[in-house]
């Protein structure tokens, strides 16, 4: 869940830099910036992956239904884990977006050879 709301805080903010640099923006064929639909795309694919983990918590929990384990399945706590992921990536956009202004990155994902 975190490793999710920082990923996604973390290429929220590649998106906004290179909109706010001219020589990195990227257009369509018309000639418009491809900014919002970046990130509209980044929103789709974030909604997907909490889809994608609530699935496979929900086959973890049939399975222990099936073993005895679990009277039923959770329905309460899987849109918990829907409502934290969404609250982890607001959270860790507020904390990347602090941390840019303060002028001390939260995390740095360069390589060098």
């Amino acid at each position: 869940m975190n490793a999710c709301g920082l990923s996604y805080a973390k290429l929220y903010s590649e998106i906004e830099k290179r909109h706010d640099n001219e020589q990195e923006r990227y257009y369509h064929a018309d000639g418009t910036l491809l900014t919002k639909e970046e990130m509209e795309w980044l929103d789709m694919q974030y909604g997907q992956e909490v889809a994608w983990q609530k699935s496979c918590v929900r086959i973890a929990a049939q399975g222990q239904v099936i073993w005895g384990n679990l009277p039923e399945i959770p329905t309460k706590e899987m849109e918990e884990l829907e409502d934290a992921f969404y609250q982890a990536r607001d959270a860790y956009r507020k904390l990347y977006d602090e941390s840019k202004r303060a002028g001390r990155p939260l995390v740095s994902f360069d390589v060098k050879a």
